[in-house]
């Protein structure tokens, strides 16, 4: 539930209007479907990857690496992965 909505507010934000086409939000949604299918390996993959791609591309404190925080943390509870979930949500709140 908390990514769809992540993926949401992210779909309809103005301020990335322009990012529509970029490799982040390729990695992004290739994260979404795999993460859908219970494929949950290769989307930490793509998070990852996406993770790096928006701090080089839009910088640390971009909103883009919040989104793409919030999703791996909900991976990582989905997986029961709570102190790596657990980190990453507090380094969101410093984020957003």
């Amino acid at each position: 539930m908390r990514l769809a909505v992540a993926l949401l507010c992210l779909s309809l934000s103005p301020a990335l209007a322009g990012a529509q086409d970029s490799l982040w939000e390729k990695y992004m949604t290739a994260g979404a479907e795999s993460y859908g299918k219970g494929q949950f390996p290769e989307a930490e993959k793509m998070w990852l990857a996406a993770r790096k791609e928006a701090e080089s591309s839009f910088g640390p404190e971009d909103i883009r690496v919040a989104a793409t925080l919030t999703n791996l943390a909900e991976l990582y509870r989905r997986q029961g992965k709570y102190p790596q979930a657990g980190w990453l949500h507090r380094r969101v709140r410093g984020l957003t």
